[in-house]
């Protein structure tokens, strides 16, 4: 259906002929409709959906825990991100690269394991 309200009290006009872009337009959403997406979230979420054997309520009692206490440091830490991204912003191929090479150098730390405990075993008996 086309919505007709709020009236037009000004500005440009549409030319006779002219066609909206899809950016331009909004589907308007009914009360029932939200009403009915909700209730599906909620019956998904509910005791015969995600929460069946608990799972959901365990997931967020020990969310709460882990989260309790902690906002100032998940604060501060969402600022130190924020930091971070803005000085890396534009060297990212520089940081993937260097993650990259990190992972690199960690497959290669577990393929020779052994050969690394060994070192730093005989490294440690020198010191003594």
């Amino acid at each position: 259906y086309v919505q007709l309200a709020p009236a037009y009290t000004g500005g440009p006009k549409l030319q006779a002929g002219a066609e909206l872009p899809a950016s331009a337009n909004a589907t308007p959403v009914e009360v029932d409709e939200l009403y009915a997406s909700v209730t599906e979230l909620g019956e998904a979420l509910g005791p015969d959906g995600a929460n069946r054997e608990g799972a959901l309520s365990d997931l967020l009692d020990v969310g709460a825990r882990n989260l309790d206490g902690n906002g100032e440091a998940i604060g501060d830490s969402v600022e130190q991100f924020g930091k971070a991204a803005k000085t890396l912003r534009g060297s990212s191929d520089d940081f993937f690269d260097t993650v990259e090479n990190l992972g690199s150098f960690t497959a290669m730390l577990k393929k020779n394991d052994k050969h690394c405990l060994l070192y730093t075993s005989d490294a440690a008996d020198e010191e003594d």
